[in-house]
């Protein structure tokens, strides 16, 4: 017996070394290289060792006993188990950490996601299938958003939300709910694999100035045996997984979204909001993140700020500060009673687009609600004298905010309603196993938002969240005015003219 024991402590400590417990995000350069864990994390892998003890001290007892029954040292049987003492086995078994689905041990990372190696965004432009199906999405979402959501400054994370929805058609066991899904998305889920490659190139890089991150992260409850299938499809999307103990490991989800964000406190585990007790409870937690900073590439000099009226939804006004600057561009959209006009980043890569009334009277929202804005008219380009650059006059206020937005009204006017009724198994691919009697399906889809303008440049914060319950010239030029002194809206697009993040500015705040 003293060999038994012997041997089982050995086989544990060389498997707990070959496990990698990190997952470092605040590293510019992408993890291409499987880390190796070089017990940083000394509370943890202690407590694995104590448990090991525990289940060798234990097992020699039980084994004594078996000797003992007449003419059988081993009975095999079936039967069925509550979770109550599965959680329990659980607790006395010792938590290996390997990259295997299936694991209930409070920790493990079930798959390895290796994203783009790359200094630069890599261009890739959209084919017009892929263009005319994302912009479809951000469209349909974009207005279904503004009108089940009373927001002001509201901003939205097209890719992030487009991401969640993506991930989450692997899970779906709802042939309805698939075709709803393929129908918002657009394209197969193999065009989609395609098309999200050229994203994930386009948006993962970073430099002095310039910097874009997008990150996806799935976090399974240790309550089910997760499907190994939709492990694959996630890893086909450069989503990491992992699955952990809600009950005693939900800080390393706030930890992976905050370390994403570079941002210490930018969600904290009341944002989770996890159902921990009674019969609906958290199984399933899917993050999207976006990190955007970049710089103009037309300078705005705090020496030329304004201050000016902002021009309210109600009629009224308040004063704001304002940056200015000029720049040459070589056209710009006028729809009749709106305008549509870009301005550029640092990168030459990234841009953004301003949609604006051009009078105080008009609402940018009633123009443009029956409009897909993420796509423009030829018809409608305006061009420079002789085709040469116009000088864009750009007033810009200075704006900081922090939102909240919850989507789940949004998508159930888009035909989810299904996947949000507790009383139906919508979404049970996501496990495997016998989980006869749970119904799985979505609790909530929301987004928490940080979007700052300033002399500097452009910076964004952002997180969507979904979470599954079991329940310059002397010759003559033309020049145009653009003063953002009223609601608008604006578009932030990567290097394909991919619309990445959107949002409309109500109450300028900073």
């Amino acid at each position: 017996m003293k060999d038994i024991k012997k041997q089982f402590t050995e086989d544990f400590e060389l498997s707990s070394k070959k496990v990698d417990l990190s997952f470092d995000v605040t590293q510019l350069e992408p993890n291409t290289k499987q880390t190796r864990h070089r017990f940083k994390h000394w509370p943890l892998v202690i407590s694995l060792g104590c448990v090991a003890t525990a289940i060798v001290g234990i097992a020699v007892p039980v084994m004594s006993n078996l000797l003992k029954i007449e003419n059988k040292s081993v009975n095999k049987d079936t039967k069925t188990y509550t979770i109550e003492e599965i959680q329990l086995a659980d607790k006395n078994t010792p938590g290996t950490d390997v990259k295997e689905p299936g694991s209930r041990s409070e920790f493990t990372k079930l798959n390895e996601v290796f994203l783009p190696d790359l200094q630069n965004p890599r261009a890739n432009a959209l084919d017009e299938n892929e263009m005319n199906a994302y912009n479809s999405f951000a469209n349909k979402t974009y207005h279904a958003i503004v009108d089940t959501s009373n927001s002001e400054n509201m901003s939205y994370n097209a890719i992030g939300l487009y991401s969640i929805l993506n991930n989450l058609y692997g899970a779906s066991s709802s042939t309805l709910i698939n075709n709803v899904l393929d129908g918002l998305l657009g394209l197969s889920e193999t065009t989609r694999k395609i098309f999200y490659d050229k994203v994930v190139f386009a948006n993962f890089y970073a430099r002095e100035n310039n910097t874009t991150q997008l990150r996806n992260s799935a976090f399974f409850n240790n309550e089910f045996i997760v499907n190994d299938d939709y492990i694959r499809k996630l890893t086909d999307f450069y989503c990491e997984s992992y699955q952990i103990s809600f009950k005693t490991r939900s800080k390393e989800m706030v930890d992976w979204v905050n370390q994403a964000l570079h941002s210490e406190g930018f969600i904290d585990q009341q944002f989770l909001g996890l159902d921990l007790e009674g019969q609906s409870r958290t199984q399933l937690v899917l993050f999207s993140t976006l990190f955007f900073k970049n710089a103009w590439q037309n300078k705005y000099l705090t020496t030329n700020n304004v201050k000016g009226d902002f021009y309210l939804n109600d009629g009224t006004t308040k004063e704001v500060t304002y940056m200015t600057h000029s720049y040459h561009a070589p056209y710009y959209y006028d729809y009749g009673s709106y305008i549509s006009v870009k301005d550029y980043y640092d990168n030459g890569d990234n841009s953004i687009t301003f949609i604006i009334p051009k009078d105080h009277n008009d609402n940018i929202y009633e123009l443009t609600e029956s409009v897909n804005i993420f796509e423009e008219k030829e018809e409608n380009k305006v061009l420079g004298i002789n085709d040469d650059p116009i000088m864009i006059k750009m007033k810009t206020p200075k704006i900081k905010f922090k939102t909240d937005m919850e989507y789940n009204n949004a998508l159930k006017s888009l035909g989810f309603e299904d996947m949000f009724n507790s009383e139906l198994d919508t979404l049970s691919n996501a496990f495997s196993g016998n989980h006869s009697g749970t119904n799985f399906h979505m609790k909530i889809i929301k987004e928490r938002n940080e979007v700052e303008f300033n002399e500097d440049g452009t910076t964004v914060k952002s997180v969507v969240m979904g979470s599954m319950n079991g329940t310059e010239s002397v010759q003559r030029e033309e020049s145009l005015d653009v003063r953002l002194d009223q609601p608008f809206i604006y578009i932030i697009r990567d290097i394909n003219k991919t619309p990445i993040f959107v949002g409309h500015v109500d109450n300028p705040k900073y």
